[in-house]
């Protein structure tokens, strides 16, 4: 007569463990504007001031200034976007990143300046990710950020380089059931 199920045998298990992996690499922009009254004085809403490019994670971006926003209807406050330049043998390129716009010499943080989700950017959006009312220029005017006609951005950004599931050989201990 054969054995009872679950008499004298203990039950047999099994266990494994694997982790998903979201690579990353992360860098900074500081763009420094020399004469902020002259560019909002020459430059027509709708119009930029683009920085010299950079490299973060691999790729080029650069940050488009509007000192007199990016359309009519933010024409009262400063833009700022930023925009993947890649070359063109790159055309169907896309970069998943997140970024935040603040200014460098900034002691308070504003709720307005978190990171923005993460947004995938790619060569045909010419106009880049951004904000489109990142201050008001009447509230810029009078706060401190902006000293001897001059003020400096900071561009951070996070790009997602690979996101790949890995076998883990540690297993955690799990109450069983």
């Amino acid at each position: 007569m054969s054995p009872a199920v679950g008499h004298g045998n203990p039950p047999s298990r099994s266990a494994s463990s694997s982790t998903i992996v979201a690579e990353t690499a992360t860098g900074y922009h500081l763009l420094k504007i020399n004469g902020y009254s002259l560019t909002k004085a020459t430059t027509p809403t709708g119009s930029f001031l683009p920085s010299s490019p950079f490299t973060v994670g691999g790729h080029r971006w650069s940050i488009k200034y509007y000192p007199n926003g990016d359309d009519v209807e933010t024409a009262d406050y400063i833009s700022f976007f930023l925009v993947l330049e890649e070359e063109e043998t790159n055309m169907g390129l896309t970069v998943q990143a997140k970024f935040k716009f603040s200014f460098a010499n900034q002691v308070k943080k504003q709720p307005s300046l978190k990171y923005r989700p993460i947004k995938t950017f790619n060569l045909e959006d010419s106009c880049g990710w951004g904000y489109v009312e990142f201050i008001k220029r009447v509230d810029f005017e009078k706060s401190d950020d902006l000293r001897d006609d001059s003020f400096t951005i900071r561009c951070d950004i996070v790009v997602v380089r690979e996101i790949r599931t890995e076998e883990t050989t540690a297993i955690l201990p799990v109450e069983s059931f």
